[in-house]
């Protein structure tokens, strides 16, 4: 009899732990570092105490990809064929880490795929895997559709604030002035392992009005989710707008203090999965 397909994805895929469990996903933690002290997201730090440490920290966090220990104690909990699927690879060092983990472990069965994605759209891949592995799919059938997949998908975010993106390196000095001195909040698209801005509102209201238009502009979805850091309230107002145009479900969580730590309070993602 053949082991089961396992799905392995990390933090920063923003899934909620209800939905993890339920799926029997594992997860990876990534690694958050405030000053000395380094906590894994999601098992030494959630959301509540991560913003806690964000507002009154004397220096901004820095973020890091889990040690190949890590990668190890999760593989070795699954005896068949695994699918590891994480952060895009110009984002982050933690696809970069699985793959070396899968190298060093000497087990042709673990495979690593780069989601080119962040956040929900990361989460939303690992999903279809567990669907398609319920549907009896093999290992390249899954990996085939989750290709496709990633080139319907695309996740916006709203910024409230340019400081985080400047501290992590996502922009530059010059334009952190200037947003900050125009009270720009900025649109963020993620896809195709890229980060691109791609308009500038200088209200918060108006910031989060185009980010459902530009939703709704994608066109019929095949899935969507809303995720945030410390805004419940604008957070389920996008779901609601959703909703006039999509009558599927809407997945809603936190993105995560990974994540959190680059995008800074009152980030409003959404992600979006165009329909074939």
């Amino acid at each position: 009899m053949l082991e089961r397909i396992s799905v392995i994805t990390d933090s920063t895929a923003s899934l909620p732990q209800k939905l993890v469990k339920e799926q029997g996903i594992d997860v990876v933690p990534a690694l958050i570092t405030f000053g000395n002290d380094t906590y894994r997201d999601g098992i030494d730090i959630g959301m509540e105490k991560f913003m806690r440490m964000l507002v009154t920290a004397p220096a901004l966090p820095t973020t890091g990809a889990p040690s190949l220990q890590e990668y190890y104690k999760i593989y070795q909990k699954h005896p068949g064929d695994i699918l590891s699927i994480h952060l895009g690879s110009k984002f982050s060092a933690i696809f970069q880490s699985a793959q070396n983990a899968a190298n060093e472990t000497g087990r042709g069965h673990i495979h690593p795929i780069d989601s080119e994605s962040v956040s929900l759209g990361i989460g939303f891949l690992a999903m279809r895997a567990i669907e398609l592995i319920d549907q009896g799919a093999t290992v390249d059938q899954i990996i085939s559709e989750l290709e496709n997949m990633k080139s319907r998908t695309t996740v916006f975010a709203a910024l409230d604030t340019l400081k985080y993106a400047h501290a992590g390196g996502r922009i530059s000095h010059l334009e952190a002035q200037l947003g900050s001195l125009l009270q720009i909040k900025p649109i963020l698209e993620i896809k195709n392992n890229q980060i691109n801005s791609i308009e500038k509102p200088r209200t918060r209201g108006k910031s989060l009005s185009r980010l459902y238009e530009l939703t709704e502009a994608i066109g019929p979805l095949e899935r969507v989710g809303v995720v945030h850091a410390d805004s419940p309230l604008d957070a389920q107002n996008i779901v609601e707008q959703i909703k006039r145009f999509h009558n599927g479900e809407i997945i809603l969580g936190n993105i995560g203090p990974a994540l959190a730590t680059h995008g800074g309070p009152g980030i409003i993602g959404i992600c979006a999965v165009k329909r074939k």
